[in-house]
């Protein structure tokens, strides 16, 4: 039997090649277009939904509907702190997985004892209320209700934020790339 845990089975040339890929990573946007930028940013962020609703159906075995709420809940609180606080792209990543993990505790208190189809409509209602909720006439100010968030008021700043998307070359340089003028929808656009 095989007493060794996880992290010292792997060996020196997979940690060789994680690196490698991991530096690529954060090269990419120096090589490629601002659309490709996006695209492989967008990969990321689902590989990350993917990852969770992994753990949760292939462990577990239970079905989720609802992971795409929790991924507008983290969205939606880094473009709030981006926009109305000022707040840098990597200093928001922190906060928006805070207030992901309360939010989902709290919803996972009453869903924890569901199982099968009564937890797969539980977490569909989520994913059903969350837009609405969005669209409240309370929340509409922060949440730009069915227009979403604009982020124009960045160009006008002296210094454009950067909206950088999900992605590790946005974590490793945050000035990586061309954000605020790409033709992808994520970042800010001339007025």
């Amino acid at each position: 039997m095989n007493n060794a845990s996880p992290a010292s089975s792997i060996s020196p040339r997979k940690l060789f090649g994680i690196a490698l890929l991991l530096l690529a990573a954060c090269a990419l946007p120096f090589f490629v277009s601002n659309y490709s930028v996006f695209q492989f940013s967008m990969v990321l962020s689902y590989a990350i939904a993917l990852v969770g609703l992994n753990i949760l159906t292939g462990y577990s075995g239970q079905i989720s509907l609802g992971h795409g709420a929790f991924l507008a809940i983290g969205a939606y609180t880094t473009a709030i702190l981006m926009d109305r606080y000022e707040i840098p792209y990597w200093a928001t990543l922190p906060i928006s997985g805070a207030i992901c993990l309360v939010v989902g505790f709290l919803f996972g208190l009453p869903a924890l004892r569901l199982e099968g189809h009564y937890l797969a409509l539980a977490t569909f209602a989520l994913a059903v209320a969350l837009p609405q909720l969005l669209k409240f006439k309370r929340l509409e100010e922060w949440t730009g209700g069915v227009q979403g968030i604009d982020c124009r008021a960045c160009l006008r700043m002296r210094k454009p934020r950067r909206h950088a998307p999900n992605s590790v070359p946005s974590l490793c340089w945050p000035r990586c790339s061309r954000r605020c003028h790409a033709t992808a929808g994520v970042a800010c656009r001339k007025p």
